[in-house]
């Protein structure tokens, strides 16, 4: 089931992709993230989640009803897009805004395509971003601490 939903200023499209043994995947503005689902106990026996798939029953006792909280990880890496840089090379762009956390390569490195080479934190969750190609790291544009835009370059690969 999708939902359209606004936190203060800001809309979120959010669909419940998948629910199993309390666990509930769901895209947030097309971004996949694991979440608990704290009371799933209680609700389980009341059928399926609209729009997911039905996981059985725990035996467990019931959770008292809470808010769904996020997963310390997003369940699978950020996938930047690339785009020939100038001069060269293949761009690492940023696939969501954020707090650039960490560069985990330095300039002369080498690469393999799917190697996390960065760590951006979005909506309190750390993302890693991995680069698409193999290479090596002709230069890095994006500083730690920085805040980071959609698309903006974060390293050249080539």
């Amino acid at each position: 089931m999708r939902y359209q939903i606004a936190i203060k200023d800001r809309k979120f499209d959010v669909e419940v992709v998948d629910v199993q043994a309390g666990v509930a995947t769901v895209l947030v503005n097309g971004e996949s993230y694991a979440v608990t689902i704290e009371n799933y106990a209680a609700i389980a026996g009341a059928g399926p989640i609209s729009g997911a798939r039905a996981a059985p029953a725990v035996t467990r006792p019931a959770a008292a009803p809470s808010a769904i909280k996020a997963a310390p990880q997003p369940v699978k890496p950020a996938q930047p897009a690339a785009t020939a840089a100038p001069g060269g090379g293949t761009a690492i762009i940023a696939p969501i805004p954020g707090l650039m956390l960490e560069i985990k390569v330095k300039v002369g490195d080498t690469v393999t395509a799917g190697q996390t080479v960065a760590i951006l934190e979005a909506m309190k969750m750390e993302n890693n971003i991995a680069t698409s190609v193999s290479g090596r790291v002709m230069d890095i544009v994006a500083a730690k601490g920085a805040q980071i835009g959609t698309g903006d370059m974060i390293m050249i690969v080539g």
